[in-house]
């Protein structure tokens, strides 16, 4: 997500890329279904980063942030005590 992708005056985020590993390597792509144009490569900001400023990479973002404020939240059910990491 990046601060471009924030309508703050109607208070509406836009889904317009997504983070994906290619060779290793996490880059912004469009999201799936969308063409892509040939050679418009442009740079975007990361609104969350890890603490060097690199994309969070999606199994990280899952088991340590998105899935624990579901639960908390009550819309999925807590990891039991000893269960898997959340996948």
């Amino acid at each position: 997500m990046s601060p471009e992708d924030i309508d703050y005056a109607r208070g509406v985020l836009h889904v317009r890329r997504q983070v994906q590993a290619i060779k290793g390597r996490l880059y912004f792509t469009l999201p799936l279904g969308k063409p892509e144009a040939e050679g418009q490569r442009k740079r975007f900001s990361l609104l969350l980063t890890t603490r060097f400023g690199n994309a969070i990479a999606v199994n990280t973002w899952n088991t340590y942030s998105w899935k624990p404020a579901l639960a908390k939240a009550g819309v999925i059910p807590p990891r039991d005590d000893g269960a898997k990491d959340w996948q």
